[in-house]
């Protein structure tokens, strides 16, 4: 049997994943798809903070995977500042 297939837009009303993003981006921390030359269309995560940006070894699709790992990103960071 077929593995369903994760719905990401489930997390479109996630109140910590609302709070996450907007706690990253008021503190210049962005997580984003970055095409690599030569992958396209596959892609690599970047993370820019206080524009500096670095581009992590993993390769993705671009799919719901890419996303849930972006949003995993998010929710780690705010997390961590949450117990500081």
């Amino acid at each position: 049997m077929a593995k369903k297939k994760k719905d990401t837009t489930e997390h479109i009303f996630d109140e910590d994943l609302i709070f996450a993003v907007k706690e990253a981006w008021s503190n210049n921390l962005y997580y984003y798809p970055k095409i690599v030359k030569g992958l396209s269309p596959k892609v690599k995560i970047a993370v820019k903070k206080d524009g500096v940006e670095r581009v992590g070894s993993g390769i993705y699709e671009q799919d719901d995977i890419l996303y849930e790992k972006i949003r995993e990103l998010y929710l780690d960071e705010y997390k961590k500042n949450k117990t500081k």
